[in-house]
């Protein structure tokens, strides 16, 4: 064992100029069409699209991923990557620059049923990572991991998707259409009403028309399982949260798919 000792430091900073160098979540580059990135936390790359031209902005979690500019048929920016966190999405309008926040031609936001305030760690929105803050990326055991994945999806078939140059996700094979998210009971999604997040929401509806930005809320479907075992009042004071935070929204929970 001790004579793997001396060897130890080289080997691990061999493999943290590994994931350095992979760069397996974009934060050197963010998201870049035809590459897998293993989970791309920055969004950055992607907020040059409002400095050239108006686009519509999209958000509101991972059901929501696959929408791109050729299926709203209009420039858009999918921001999905900010999940459903109203107040990362509320600190994110407030961040942009007053030319970027002119150019959201409008938001379409799906409210998601279980609207947090979980405060996701992403890189400055404005720009790429520091290089102190990928360096704490290259040490971190998992990182090293994830770059090999992203190494052997590269080489390989890439995977079954990449993320296009507007946020959306670019499905490389035919998309499989499952059911998954909020498509059947599942006893580990909470249904309580947090007050900080109807707060962070109704806060950043306020600052997106305050500035002329029209906002679209709307709910993404609900299917019969679900429906029948989740529990009833525990929805309709989510909704009435809702109401009372952005107004009017469109509910889609009782429309089949």
């Amino acid at each position: 064992m001790r004579r793997w000792l001396p060897a130890l430091p080289a080997a691990l900073a061999l493999c943290v100029g590994f994931t350095w160098h992979v760069d397996p979540y974009g934060e050197r580059g963010g998201p870049r069409p035809g590459r897998y990135f293993y989970n791309a936390r920055s969004i950055a790359p992607l907020l040059g699209q409002l400095e050239r031209e108006k686009r519509v902005v999209i958000l509101g979690g991972d059901r929501i991923r696959l929408a791109s500019s050729v299926l709203m048929g209009r420039p858009t920016l999918n921001l999905y990557q900010l999940d459903s966190d109203a107040a990362l999405a509320r600190d994110f309008f407030k961040s942009l620059s007053p030319r970027r926040l002119k150019n959201i031609e409008k938001v379409y936001w799906m409210l998601d049923l279980e609207l947090h305030t979980r405060r996701i760690k992403l890189p400055d929105y404005n720009e790429h990572a520091g290089t102190m803050e990928r360096l704490k990326t290259a040490l971190a055991p998992r990182a090293f991991f994830d770059a090999l994945v992203t190494v052997m999806r590269n080489l390989g078939d890439g995977g079954d998707f990449y993320i296009g140059d507007d946020g959306a996700r670019v499905s490389i094979r035919e998309p499989r259409f499952e059911p998954q998210g909020f498509g059947s009971s599942d006893e580990n999604i909470n249904l309580e009403v947090r007050p900080a997040a109807i707060e962070a929401l109704k806060d950043a509806a306020a600052y997106l028309r305050a500035n002329g930005v029209k906002v679209v809320f709307f709910t993404s479907p609900l299917s019969d399982a679900f429906l029948d075992a989740a529990d009833t009042a525990k929805l309709g004071a989510q909704h009435a949260a809702f109401t009372e935070a952005v107004g009017e929204f469109y509910d889609f929970s009782r429309v089949e798919g």
